[in-house]
């Protein structure tokens, strides 16, 4: 296998999702996607981000989990 490393994906002909924690392959462009504010993902390889559970957000794009919106108010 030819593998193609970036900073957010490894490649590899029997990965069908390599994507690192906060990110999930975009099957129509071919690459990981960072995931949106308000979404996570804390595994590798998936496809697609979670949604942060009611009364929680994500800090930035990409986050590997959510935190609570009422401790931002601090």
């Amino acid at each position: 296998d030819i593998a193609i490393w970036s900073l957010t994906c490894i490649y590899s002909g029997n990965l069908t999702a390599p994507c690192v924690p906060g990110y999930a392959w975009d099957s129509l462009n071919g690459r990981c996607v960072p995931c949106l504010l308000g979404e996570y993902q804390d595994l590798f390889n998936q496809v697609t981000c979670k949604a942060c559970p009611v009364g929680q957000t994500s800090l930035t794009t990409g986050a590997t989990e959510c935190v609570s919106k009422y401790s931002l108010l601090w």
